[in-house]
């Protein structure tokens, strides 16, 4: 499950997401698109929100970095 995916799963949509965690809708896209390290600043709201394990935000972000740089290295 990517970072993508890990939103989805967890909130309705990226707007609910970014008001839960104090961020604006443009962050969530930035995450998901350029810097899915940058909701690591927010991991105690995201563990808290549903009880999520916090080596599943770590590997949605390890799983983004890697899409990424495939995508990179093909282009």
């Amino acid at each position: 499950m990517n970072l993508k995916e890990f939103i989805k799963t967890h909130w309705v949509n990226y707007d609910q997401c970014a008001f839960d965690l104090g961020v604006s809708h443009r962050t969530i896209v930035n995450w998901v698109h350029n810097n899915p390290t940058g909701i690591l600043k927010h991991t105690a709201a995201v563990v808290q929100k549903e009880n999520v394990e916090p080596l599943t935000l770590f590997d949605a972000v390890a799983i983004s970095i890697e899409e990424m740089n495939e995508n990179r290295v093909k282009a």
